[in-house]
Parts: structure tokens; C-alpha cells; sequence
């Protein structure tokens, strides 16, 4: 239970960053 909460964590930050860099790119073109 632990070590999926912590997976999920992980997931989270990684759409996030994701996100912010799509963002980035976008704005850019």
C-alpha cells in the first residue's frame, strides 16, 4: 500500500512536469 501511494507520487510529478514542459513548448512556436 505503501510503495503505491508512493508510485502514484512519483506519476504525479512526472504528468506535471510534463505538462509544464509541453506548456513551455507551446508557448514558445
Amino acid at each position: 500500500s505503501r510503495k503505491n501511494s508512493s508510485l502514484c507520487m512519483w506519476f504525479h510529478s512526472f504528468f506535471l512536469l510534463c505538462i509544464c514542459c509541453c506548456q513551455n513548448f507551446i508557448l514558445k512556436t
